[in-house]
């Protein structure tokens, strides 16, 4: 398999940590591009142009992180025949992906924010849709440490590995933004996520030089 990413997407980093929990990883090719690059090739190898993607060995294109995920899972299952609970049944199945679904909120909004601060002209940059997406970052916080006893370190699922990405992100990429204090239970549960190799070998960060020629959103 070859997977197209970017080390500093969160998106990426959670199908990096679920390839290594399923013991995939090694039989994937990691191959760096950035969304952004002018005349990126990633248009033609997924039509949505975002990264990551990962391309099967029948050169089949899987796009998006949480469908990659699945066939990750599917795929670790049908290989080894053992089942390691990335998508419990049941119940479960549904807190999974609603935490999945919290974290993809405050991922999509701390990119959201990071756009409009850098990759905008200060001159059309709006303070209002900032703190929109600021306000929905911490309300989804709030929701991860009022259900913090749904999150399970010691046997993740797809939506623990979409939290903690979330939240290794907001570390990442706002650093003066400390949600620990008020945040306690999720903080232990997130100590307790990065104890993992798998977790902490993933973690968002810049490890690829950035192309010469970058799109600008505007002139």
């Amino acid at each position: 398999m070859k997977l197209y990413h970017w080390r500093a997407s969160p998106h990426a980093c959670k199908v990096l940590a679920v390839a290594k929990y399923l013991d995939l990883f090694e039989k994937t090719e990691e191959v760096p591009m950035h969304p952004w690059e002018v005349d990126s090739p990633l248009t033609g190898i997924s039509p949505i142009g975002k990264v990551p993607v990962l391309i099967k060995e029948d050169g089949e294109p899987v796009f998006d992180s949480d469908v990659i995920c699945l066939y990750l899972a599917q795929r670790a299952k049908a290989e080894s025949g053992a089942d390691k609970g990335l998508y419990p049944e049941g119940d479960a199945l549904f807190t999974a992906l609603r935490q999945q679904v919290v974290a993809s909120s405050i991922k999509e909004s701390a990119v959201l924010c990071i756009v409009e601060e850098h990759a905008r002209p200060r001159t059309l940059q709006s303070h209002d849709w900032i703190d929109r997406q600021r306000a929905r970052v911490a309300s989804c916080l709030l929701f991860l440490e009022d259900h913090a006893h749904e999150l399970d370190a010691a046997a993740p699922t797809i939506g623990d590995f979409s939290v903690v990405m979330a939240l290794a992100y907001l570390n990442y990429r706002f650093p003066s933004y400390v949600w620990h204090p008020e945040h306690p239970k999720l903080t232990l549960w997130y100590e307790q996520m990065l104890r993992h190799l798998f977790v902490a070998q993933s973690l968002p960060m810049e490890v690829h030089t950035f192309p010469v020629a970058m799109v600008k959103l505007e002139k």
